[in-house]
């Protein structure tokens, strides 16, 4: 069984963060509280959350919905036509994509494969390259 954690995006500082608690309101709104060993307890008002797929990366770091990954060697099939017809071959080519939640499952959003659900993919292939909020220049999905 996988823990279930969030993190938090910050929209008013654009900071991520641990969502340490979750405090859902009367209005329906939510806010996070982030734990502080110095201090006191900070909140932030309008975050994002993204949850923890339950899989670590190449470098043990938690994947998260909003994480931008690469996936090395994806092993896919293409249709080809020549002469002789249509046939199909296989092709392992490096992709990168978006975690993301999708009805049932965390799958993988690709321009070019759709929606890869989490776990027809060998985790050893995963690696973290950024998320849909910081660290994405030059990264083209």
């Amino acid at each position: 069984m996988r823990a279930i954690k969030f993190r938090a995006w910050d929209t008013e500082k654009r900071q991520m963060h641990d969502a340490d608690i979750i405090v859902f309101l009367a209005d329906g709104s939510y806010k996070v509280l982030l734990g502080n060993e110095k201090g006191p307890l900070n909140h932030v008002w309008k975050p994002t959350l993204m949850q923890f797929t339950g899989v670590k990366d190449v470098n043990g770091k938690e994947i998260y919905e909003g994480d931008i990954i690469r996936v090395s060697d994806f092993n896919c099939v293409d249709v080809v036509s020549d002469e002789s017809g249509i046939g199909q071959r296989e092709i392992f080519e490096d992709i990168e994509c978006e975690v993301h939640y999708e009805g049932s499952g965390f799958t993988f959003l690709s321009d070019n494969h759709g929606d890869i659900p989490l776990d027809v993919i060998d985790e050893k292939k995963f690696e973290i390259i950024g998320n849909i909020y910081q660290n994405i220049t030059g990264i083209e999905l």
